[in-house]
């Protein structure tokens, strides 16, 4: 059996560079501000003592002039921090398809291997009217774009449709990763059948076997994309995603490959899913049972935020790196105008 690692859900703690930033210079600015005026603050109830009454009247409305500066000051600051902050949040990163398989493709309108064609280099159909949607249009697609802007993409999302719909779905973090390795177990975020009971996850239990989770898959099967249980003989081979490409046997082994091929229309290719989701594990399928999920569509998509891609520019500077300037440089007038007074 293929060997897995151990389960592992990664987390970004402080989320891009530019929410990193943000985070960083609001809590700067907010805490100068506010430190500032609870120090005039103290000082004018303390300049307002009985004893200091007399002889620091004086003292006390200019801290209390100062005070209302300084409200007005956090206030202008504030608006502008929490206005950057929704523009940030209006900005919805970008999901691009990638890579897009079609049961009924065919090799006179470009055809896609799923596993040669994902591994290597190179574009397919890219620009071609219907190749990004994820209907049975018999268009297929591979994206170059990907080849050359894996590091700047936040998360991968596998997929299977079935007449427009997803109907199967396995989600990556992808830090850290690279465009062949990213579909592992120790990456996946959420899935159809949730983000536990897969192999490697549970050795111990005779359910789990850690058989196949990855790209490549049992290319000798022309099984790729491959989330596989246990083998055993056909008719006991369990699991819960695979794409079968029929490019390099010269026939399927098992009936319930061809079963899977022929459901929707190609004799070759065929998508397999488990249906046994939002149910306790173990949520694998036999391959050959009569409810077993077949696809009309494998879909690789990716999600990214515009302004990390190359082309798309650099990433921009946050407004509260230009919100700390100015506010800095008015705390320290005041500090003068104190000093000076």
């Amino acid at each position: 059996s293929a060997p897995v690692r151990a389960a592992h859900i990664p987390r970004r703690p402080w989320g891009t560079l530019v929410e990193k930033l943000y985070n960083y210079y609001a809590a700067i600015i907010l805490g100068l501000a506010n430190a500032l005026n609870f120090w005039n603050f103290l000082r004018a109830v303390r300049i307002l003592q009985p004893e200091n009454v007399t002889d620091g009247a004086g003292d006390a409305r200019s801290c209390q002039m100062r005070m209302v500066k300084m409200n007005r000051t956090l206030g202008l600051i504030t608006a502008g921090i929490l206005a950057l902050g929704v523009t940030q949040a209006n900005a919805a990163p970008i999901t691009r398809v990638v890579m897009k398989v079609s049961d009924l493709a065919t090799t006179a309108g470009g055809i896609v291997d799923p596993y040669l064609d994902w591994v290597n280099a190179g574009g397919v159909n890219e620009g071609v009217v219907g190749a990004t949607s994820l209907t049975n249009n018999g268009i297929d697609l591979k994206d170059s774009w990907i080849d050359s802007n894996w590091g700047t993409i936040d998360s991968v999302r596998v997929a299977m449709h079935r007449d427009g719909q997803e109907v199967a779905f396995l989600e990556f973090d992808s830090a850290g990763t690279t465009k062949t390795d990213f579909f592992d177990l120790s990456n996946l975020t959420s899935s159809s059948w949730g983000t536990t009971g897969f192999p490697g996850q549970d050795l111990v239990n005779p359910y789990f076997t850690g058989q196949w989770f990855n790209i490549e898959g049992s290319p000798s099967n022309d099984r790729h994309w491959y989330v596989n249980n246990n083998w055993g003989g056909c008719g006991v081979d369990r699991g819960w995603f695979v794409v079968m490409d029929g490019t390099t046997a010269p026939g399927y082994i098992c009936s319930w490959e061809d079963n899977g091929v022929s459901a929707v229309g190609s004799n070759s290719r065929g998508f397999m899913y488990s249906t046994f989701q939002d149910v306790p594990d173990p949520d694998h399928q036999n391959f050959n049972d009569a409810t077993i999920g077949i696809a009309d569509v494998f879909s690789v998509s990716v999600t990214y935020d515009d302004g990390e891609t190359t082309g798309g520019g650099t990433v921009p500077v946050p407004g509260t790196v230009l919100l700390l300037i100015p506010g800095i440089m008015g705390f320290a007038a005041m500090r003068r105008r104190r000093t000076n007074a």
